[in-house]
């Protein structure tokens, strides 16, 4: 049976089951009042939700900004999470780990748009007493910035040691660098662009798979969710390959059967939590995102990290981003992930770059 999740103090909709949550690492609302946003419109008693890991230090410079990709959650930092959809960073994140939390204060926060508990379409609108749906408003990448350094300031965070962002996330990190450019002593953008239409045609194919369901209804379908699954089911697997999750799944059993068994139960897991009008409102805002013009703007230390198998952000992209950056006469760092899982990799072979992660953070 398919049950409504509502966010505290907001009409947040998400379908499935209530929120699964760590018991030591609770998730944490921020209100940020009434939004004016980038391309006009507004947001009326908007909110952010997010963990917190580890304590501020005196000098409240201690903080790490962690950014989570376009379908995940803000919780892929701590163990357990079942939503994390490009893998887990809990073997990254923590006590004496890559990201040590007994020296950072981590702060990941669910991205404006989406469908965890921050204010997305899914949200109601305070005006009407119903969900946005498709009437959310247009976003950009600098208000979901914008909104995280409210979040920030909130916090008592004066300054960051580091901003890191994994695909979507980081082009949110590739956002604050140029936004924010004295905020922050480091930016670590992974698997990831300053760019996102790069994977446009495969973004199109996912919204069309939207638009030419009978049940869609220009995204009306809040009177029944449950009409949409099947096709967000169908999204889902299609995406889960492209991010070389059967790969993976063929090391921990090489039945054929059990791995599409295994893939169709996460899709379905993920089609009952995730707003498909928030996948069109963000899926928009990355295709309009590019900051190349901008990087030389960029005065934070830069460790750019990519993998060898990614097909959506490949390493021949690599130069487009470090070249510029050598041009304005800076010294982006690069490591490359040697791995079988595609855009999995920094979850699944998070040994591979935890010490160059570990080793970057430790620089200044």
């Amino acid at each position: 049976m398919l049950q409504w999740w509502h966010a505290p103090n907001q009409g947040q909709h998400t379908l499935g089951t209530l929120m699964t949550t760590t018991p030591d690492v609770a998730d944490q609302y921020f209100s940020l009042g009434n939004v004016a946003l980038k391309l006009g419109g507004h947001l009326n008693s908007a909110q952010l939700c997010y963990v917190t890991l580890g304590s501020l230090n005196a000098a409240a410079d201690n903080a790490i900004l962690i950014l989570h990709g376009y379908t995940s959650s803000h919780r892929f930092v701590v163990p357990g999470d079942p939503d994390a959809a490009e893998g887990s960073w809990a073997d990254l994140v923590g006590p004496g780990k890559a990201i040590d939390t007994d020296r950072y204060f981590v702060v990941s926060p669910n991205a404006l748009g989406s469908s965890y508990g921050s204010t997305g379409p899914g949200s109601d609108n305070p005006v009407t007493n119903t969900p946005y749906g498709p009437d959310f408003p247009a976003l950009e990448f600098e208000d979901m910035v914008t909104a995280q350094r409210q979040l920030l300031d909130h916090l008592g965070v004066k300054h960051l040691k580091a901003v890191i962002g994994l695909s979507m996330g980081g082009f949110e990190a590739f956002q604050w660098a140029v936004q924010y450019p004295n905020d922050m002593d480091l930016v670590i953008p992974v698997l990831t662009a300053p760019w996102g239409n790069i994977n446009a045609q495969a973004s199109q194919g996912a919204l069309a798979l939207l638009q030419n369901d009978p049940n869609w209804h220009d995204g009306w379908i809040y009177d029944d969710p449950s009409r949409m699954l099947a096709t967000m089911e169908k999204i889902r697997i299609n995406t889960l390959k492209r991010y070389g999750v059967p790969a993976w799944l063929a090391t921990q059993d090489s039945d054929a059967t059990s791995v599409d068994q295994t893939l169709e139960q996460m899709a379905k897991r993920w089609a009952l939590r995730f707003d498909p009008n928030a996948m069109i409102c963000l899926r928009h805002a990355i295709n309009r995102f590019d900051v190349r013009a901008r990087l030389p703007l960029i005065k934070a230390q830069v460790l750019y990290v990519l993998a060898s198998t990614d097909q959506l952000f490949p390493p021949s992209i690599a130069k487009f981003t470090l070249d510029p950056l050598r041009e304005a006469k800076r010294s982006p760092a690069y490591t490359e992930i040697s791995s079988d899982y595609g855009h999995l990799a920094s979850s699944l072979d998070w040994q591979a770059w935890a010490e160059p992660l570990a080793a970057f953070l430790r620089t200044k």
